[in-house]
């Protein structure tokens, strides 16, 4: 079974893709069989293609990571109030993933709207190791927030 870190951010320009990419890229580099998931996509305002962490990973790692499940879809799931099914998509994303790893990379989302942070915290709740990107502009008062919340989890 593949160990797990999950990264999330603090806030936007924490740097969450910087961390994300370069934990891959530095186990991919040593010889860790390492997987890569973004459960949910979560585009830019610029962005006009396909989710960039995946397609990032997959431009500098011999890797295929799954692709994520299109934000829409995840907004549908909640709107009907089918978390669940929400949960068991995510789910079948990083199982995918860490089917060949030794360690899975899970890039969380960027809490804009909390209810989209939902499946990541079902995922924290099976104890997997976290790390925060915390932005520099909100590190002091955001350090004590993300830690205080996730500790409640």
């Amino acid at each position: 079974m593949a160990k797990t870190i999950l990264v999330v951010p603090t806030g936007e320009g924490a740097g969450l893709t910087s961390v994300a990419l370069g934990l891959v890229h530095a186990l991919d580099r040593r010889g860790v069989p390492v997987g890569f998931c973004k459960p949910i996509t979560q585009l830019h305002a610029s962005d006009r293609g396909p989710e960039r962490s995946t397609l990032l990973v997959q431009s500098f790692a011999n890797l295929t990571p799954p692709e994520p499940l299109p934000l829409a879809r995840a907004e549908e799931l909640l709107g009907q109030g089918r978390e669940n099914e929400l949960l068991e998509e995510v789910i079948a994303r990083y199982q995918e993933a860490a089917r060949d790893a030794g360690i899975v990379i899970v890039e969380g989302l960027v809490p804009l709207i909390p209810r989209y942070v939902a499946p990541m915290v079902e995922l924290r709740k099976n104890n997997l190791p976290t790390l925060a990107s915390i932005s520099p502009s909100s590190r002091a008062k955001s350090l004590g927030q993300v830690t205080r919340t996730w500790l409640r989890t």
